[in-house]
């Protein structure tokens, strides 16, 4: 969903330093999610309806698109798919000119049968004059609970260099958490 680009923008910059104009998410669970933490925030639909030009300025343009389309779990076909939605941010970027944007997908997307489509993607984006730098990224390397990698496609018009993270240490494995003394009514 939509909220994890928003909490991972608080946590590393402070939540009193973002001002976020709106998101767009069709899912209903992750759309109650986002707006049970953040109520204030514009709802602005389904993506493909958004109008652009009444879209305000903003600094930073967050997205991911859906990847059933290119995911090893999914059917690995893009006609008809729903990957197509990329589209729309790339739109988005070429005609509001934020300054920064990171959008993210499957790994799979790098995989030589999607190799057209994702050189697509990259030269719209320099197309638009931004410097693009993409990595594979895995979740646990960052804190959370879970084994997911993700392309990250990170980008500015600004001139600045684009720099990814360096992993995060893990102090603790599963069994730390796990308590020891378990009562029998819960095997």
């Amino acid at each position: 969903g939509v909220w994890w680009f928003r909490l991972a923008l608080e946590r590393s910059i402070g939540e009193q330093n973002i001002e976020c104009v709106g998101f767009s998410e069709i899912d209903k669970f992750a759309k109650s999610v986002y707006l049970h933490h953040w109520p204030q925030t514009t709802d602005l639909g389904d993506i493909s309806g958004i109008d652009i030009e009444g879209l305000p300025d903003f600094d930073l343009l967050t997205g991911g698109f859906p990847c059933q389309d290119v995911s090893v779990a999914g059917k690995q076909d893009l006609d008809n798919g729903r990957t197509i939605l990329v589209e729309y941010l790339l739109r988005i970027l070429e005609q509001k000119q934020p300054k920064w944007f990171v959008f993210e997908n499957v790994k799979g997307i790098l995989g030589s049968k999607f190799e057209t489509f994702f050189n697509s993607i990259l030269e719209r984006i320099q197309g638009a004059w931004y410097t693009v730098k993409y990595k594979v990224l895995n979740t646990k390397n960052f804190g959370l609970p879970q084994n997911r990698e993700r392309v990250f496609l990170v980008g500015n018009n600004t001139g600045k260099s684009i720099t990814y993270p360096d992993p995060i240490e893990l102090k603790h494995k599963l069994p730390y958490y796990l308590d020891r003394n378990v009562e029998d009514k819960y095997y």
